[in-house]
């Protein structure tokens, strides 16, 4: 194994440890391609994070480098290349993700259901349509359920980073649900959890949860579209990422605490009972 690869590997297991638990299940080659796919778009979300000019520049330069078919010599790219040349992934789908970290340069507000779905697909729904391929799937019917699948996932991570996102400037609730509250204004609700802000804030964090629902419905009928075993890893990771708002719901929806993480037992939990999906494969395989 390249020293690259196991860098996008080391990457995955110490950034996204729902997904590195997932990949276990998929067979090697797979599971590394989809590592340098997850790899090259964290380094895009490190960019974005940082929410500088100059990182703003260094997005806006490679989402139009990818639109008029220019040579890209970002180091992370390279490593991703390989492994996008390998299952021909469109450049029109890391447009759309570039879109969407650019759009979380500055001032975030989300202002309704509609852009937060729009959003959602911009940073996470176009992944679920680079993944397909990697995961042995070229099904076009396939498509729309990868797309929902990651507007789930993102709306998880929406529901679970109310106030750090805040911190950063960002408000990804739709602002009709809460009055349009500011992200200075959800910082300071944060620190009481009896006030009218925060109350109001988890009637916006339980309409999220309940989106989120609908979104990993649909995403999850789509796995019969999958082989066999990128099903049950997908399956496992749908049901790993939908446990973190599970907890925030057990929690009564507080939304000021630590952030929520799935424990190793609890992912092994959500293992076993993904397994119940595979048993309905047989009746509803395409």
């Amino acid at each position: 194994m390249s020293p690259n690869s196991l860098n996008s590997k080391s990457v995955l297991s110490k950034n996204g440890k729902s997904f590195y638990w997932a990949s276990l299940f998929l067979g090697s080659n797979t599971a590394l391609d989809a590592s340098n796919l997850y790899y090259f778009c964290r380094k895009l979300d490190d960019l974005a994070d940082k929410n500088n000019k100059n990182n703003t520049k260094k997005l806006k330069k490679f989402r139009n480098d990818l639109i008029l078919n220019q040579k890209i010599k970002n180091n992370f790219f390279k490593i991703f290349k390989k492994t996008k040349d390998k299952y021909n992934i469109k450049n029109e789908y890391i447009v759309d993700l570039l879109n969407g970290l650019i759009f979380d340069q500055g001032l975030v507000k989300i202002n309704d259901q509609k852009d937060l779905i729009q959003y959602c697909y911009k940073v996470a729904g176009c992944v679920g349509l680079m993944m397909c391929p990697i995961l042995g799937c070229n099904n076009s019917k396939a498509k729309p359920f990868a797309i929902d699948l990651g507007i789930a996932m993102q709306i998880t991570n929406i529901a679970r980073d109310i106030k750090e996102d805040a911190e950063m400037n960002r408000r990804y609730i739709p602002g009709d649900w809460i009055n349009n509250l500011s992200a200075s204004e959800i910082i300071k609700a944060s620190k009481d959890s009896n006030s009218k802000n925060y109350i109001l804030i988890q009637t916006g964090l339980k309409k999220l949860l309940n989106l989120a629902e609908i979104y990993y419905k649909s995403g999850n009928s789509g796995l019969v579209f999958l082989p066999l075993r990128s099903h049950i890893s997908i399956s496992i990771a749908s049901y790993v990422y939908r446990k973190i708002g599970q907890k925030i719901i057990n929690d009564n929806y507080h939304w000021g605490k630590k952030r929520v993480y799935t424990t190793v037992i609890e992912k092994v939990f959500c293992s076993l009972i993904s397994l119940k999906s595979i048993f309905c494969r047989m009746k509803t395989l395409p």
